[in-house]
């Protein structure tokens, strides 16, 4: 309903729920959509991802009847809808629902995971099409259902820097300060470019991920 192509090799049901592979094609008409009352059920966990696919498209992306959203490990209409104003984002928030209106271009800055994993994950892969430094703090909350997450998001830019599509910077290690992304005591986490860096220090932003993009957005 967005405006891309998907691909599904479906497989077999695991405890009740099907399961497959899913190839997303990029396009340039991304667009927004309304989400279905009867899609919401099968949707809820992935509304927050949703919204930063209808923040890259032109036109709306409607969410409403997600109450369920505000009862999740966070307030997910609340925590989604302020991490999207922070990156430029014209977000309307209602008890039930949002309206994203997209199309403006993203801007890097530094945004709170509040301990979600869903939120974390939504906000790292927002800031691969945002514009200059993206912070996620508090990012180790991944783990809760994710755990390859990092290790598997640098193998794609991996293969996006191979197939000569743009993708954030890729650090050249030499002479790159500890003080990198503005987190003191920061380590270089083993994949490969573009780097991801973890926060040590517990009295900065610990467990928080951060690249920057210097281009105009898009991967």
């Amino acid at each position: 309903d967005e405006g891309v192509a998907v691909d599904v090799q479906e497989g077999p049901e695991d405890a009740g729920e099907p399961y497959g592979d899913i190839t997303v094609y990029g396009s340039d008409s991304l667009h927004g959509t309304s989400l279905l009352p009867e899609e919401i059920p099968n949707l809820i966990d992935e509304i927050p991802i949703l919204a930063v696919a209808g923040a890259l498209g032109r036109g709306d992306f409607i969410v409403r009847n997600a109450r369920e959203l505000r009862v999740k490990e966070t307030d997910r209409i609340a925590t989604t809808a302020a991490n999207l104003r922070l990156m430029g984002v014209d977000v309307e928030e209602f008890d039930d629902g949002m309206v994203v209106h997209g199309g403006t271009p993203l801007k890097g800055t530094e945004l709170s995971s509040y301990g979600d994993h869903r939120i974390a994950m939504s906000f790292l892969v927002a800031g691969l099409s945002a514009q200059g430094e993206t912070v996620v703090t508090d990012a180790e909350c991944i783990n809760t259902s994710y755990p390859g997450f990092e290790r598997d998001l640098a193998q794609f830019l991996e293969k996006t820097k191979d197939s000569g599509r743009s993708s954030p910077r890729p650090w050249n290690n030499a002479g790159r300060r500890k003080e990198a992304c503005g987190i003191p005591g920061n380590i270089m986490l083993p994949v490969p470019p573009p780097l991801l860096w973890r926060g040590t220090n517990p009295a900065s932003r610990e467990n928080s991920i951060c690249w920057e993009n210097p281009g105009t957005g898009g991967v």
